[in-house]
């Protein structure tokens, strides 16, 4: 698992080539911002693990600004002080956060304590809790679809990850 708090050249040299967060947030934001000038609100953003870690501190520093993503989707991120930004994330734009119970890399407790703080706070967050998924649950390989609840919960989290971005899609025509 990678923590914020490792600097860029430690993970480097841990595992190759890994993107910390810190490294990833500048393309995205510089992407966002190339894209402004077309229909930026229109833009969803997904993250997987750290990527949805990645996501969620995004939205964290995109907060209640008009003209951010239109939404964002994190599957099975980390959500601890080392992960995010912030303990709530402070949002206009809608978030789904997708966990499994069984996550072996990540806590899914944590990131549903994360998402009662933000909703309290009046953020638009939702979370899809999957009874015995494993972390990469929607990984199609055979090892992680020949746990139990991996396959449903992939089949839901696609079906539904479709049917928000159509509605979030449709809300902002």
């Amino acid at each position: 698992m990678l923590r914020a708090r490792e600097p860029p050249q430690q993970l480097t040299a841990r595992c190759g080539r890994c993107y910390h967060w810190t490294e990833r947030y500048p393309a995205i934001a510089g992407t966002a911002v190339k894209l402004r000038a077309g229909s930026f609100n229109r833009i969803f953003l997904q993250g997987w693990s750290n990527g949805g870690s990645t996501t969620l501190n995004v939205m964290i520093r995109q907060g209640a600004r008009a003209g951010g993503f239109r939404a964002a989707l994190a599957f099975y991120p980390g959500c601890g002080r080392d992960a995010l930004l912030a303990p709530k994330v402070a949002t206009s734009a809608p978030i789904t956060m997708f966990l499994g119970s069984d996550d072996e890399e990540v806590s899914p407790v944590i990131c549903q304590q994360v998402a009662q703080r933000s909703t309290e706070a009046g953020a638009p967050i939702s979370v899809a809790f999957y009874p015995s998924a494993t972390h990469d649950f929607d990984d199609p390989g055979k090892k992680r679809q020949s746990v139990p609840g991996n396959g449903a919960a992939k089949a839901d989290a696609m079906a539904r990850a479709a049917a928000i971005i159509e509605k979030t899609k449709e809300k902002g025509r």
